[in-house]
């Protein structure tokens, strides 16, 4: 699993972890909640200090992992919501972003580019 100094890089490596991962059990579920919210105590400490650091990277992670906690709540204690975690990370991310950039409408066709798939445009 990541640690403390894997939320003070990029941290595209938790998001490819949750996509390739098939198989989710409850022990993930404190583990990404607090790993969005080192993200994002460390994202305010760059950002506020006057380093460089920007806002799109920091959202998707942070969101696809708070989006991936849910997910995995849910599908512990009411399996019949949730049939793919990595559908909940992809709204997840969108939804971060959009709130963070206030920019609602074009993230929703970013993310659905980014992924390439326009099945999760109703939901996000």
């Amino acid at each position: 699993m990541f640690l403390l100094k894997d939320t003070l890089a990029t941290s595209y490596g938790l998001l490819q972890n949750i996509f390739d991962t098939t198989h989710f059990d409850k022990s993930w579920i404190p583990f990404l909640f607090f790993f969005g919210l080192l993200k994002m105590l460390t994202t305010a400490f760059s950002i506020g200090s006057g380093g460089s650091g920007g806002v799109f990277g920091p959202s998707l992670v942070i969101g696809g992992s708070l989006g991936g906690a849910v997910a995995i709540f849910l599908k512990e204690f009411t399996p019949f919501y949730v049939s793919d975690v990595r559908a909940f990370v992809l709204v997840g991310m969108a939804g971060f972003f959009s709130a963070a950039a206030n920019a609602p409408l074009s993230t929703l066709i970013m993310v659905s580019e980014m992924t390439g798939n326009y099945s999760l445009l109703p939901p996000t």
